[in-house]
């Protein structure tokens, strides 16, 4: 979305009808008097019924200062017969109500102080869902392992792809593969994995460039030197003995640095 210039939360306020079905990762169904954030850079699967609804369009250089983890918006609900969902759905309202007679000016002003108070009604929200964020975290992390392992012979694939199958900014996933390495580590790392596999296993047919080209190498050279490089033996040497590296060890930090020298190759 941010491509096409459209890159906003719509603040949605249910007077009517219903909605339900899964924004991003989470399962949603709002009723009338709630109100849902929408981020129009990620996906919206719903059935909506009847639906008549008063939407507020905050851009994300906007609202996304003032939260404490802008990624995560995307589906959230504040029920109407809260306090907090109470006040947000009645600020909404009266600018609807006060919208024709503002000036530009005057609108302007206004959007960013109701940025500002959609931040403070989100806030709890965020201070409730600390208690459950490592297990958020640990699950989005196995599903785009997944993903990851699902895509590795596409050679197109990498950090741009993941970003966008899961509707994070890549400063997120950044820092989500930080303690990794890096995603394009990562990625570079799984992949190698997967060749040295079929390179000891017991009845490997394929040639070499074959499994190269099989798991995300442009070229044998280049996935020799990847190879090499994180492993300390050329692609050929391993065949030929039927040895794993000992440099294949989990966690080694030379062996991560190696790999990371090596995005080059993409």
């Amino acid at each position: 979305m941010t491509r096409s210039g459209i890159d906003h939360y719509l603040i949605q306020v249910q007077r009517r009808g219903g909605s339900c079905g899964t924004m991003g990762r989470r399962d949603v169904q709002v009723g009338p008097g709630d109100v849902c954030v929408l981020d129009l850079a990620q996906t919206v699967h719903t059935v909506d019924t009847n639906m008549d609804t008063l939407t507020l369009c905050l851009p994300r250089e906007m609202l996304a200062p003032l939260v404490s983890a802008p990624d995560e918006l995307h589906g959230m609900v504040l029920h109407g017969d809260t306090p907090l969902g109470a006040l947000l759905s009645g600020h909404i309202q009266s600018l609807y109500r006060a919208a024709d007679a503002l000036s530009a000016r005057e609108a302007l002003i206004l959007t960013k102080g109701s940025a500002a108070f959609v931040a403070g009604c989100l806030g709890p929200t965020f201070d409730a869902l600390d208690l459950v964020r490592p297990q958020m975290q640990a699950s989005r992390m196995a599903a785009i392992k997944r993903h990851i392992d699902a895509h590795l012979g596409d050679p197109d694939f990498g950090a741009a792809q993941v970003a966008e199958a899961f509707g994070l900014s890549r400063p997120t996933l950044y820092r989500l593969f930080e303690p990794l390495g890096g995603v394009s580590a990562y990625i570079l790392r799984r992949r190698l994995d997967r060749c040295l596999g079929e390179l000891t296993a017991a009845h490997g047919g394929l040639r070499i460039a074959e499994i190269a080209h099989r798991w995300g190498f442009r070229s044998e050279a280049a996935f020799s030197r990847a190879f090499r490089s994180a492993f300390g033996m050329t692609p050929r040497d391993v065949r030929n003995n039927k040895q794993r590296p000992r440099s294949l060890a989990a966690g080694s930090s030379d062996a991560l640095k190696r790999w990371f020298h090596e995005l080059a190759v993409f």
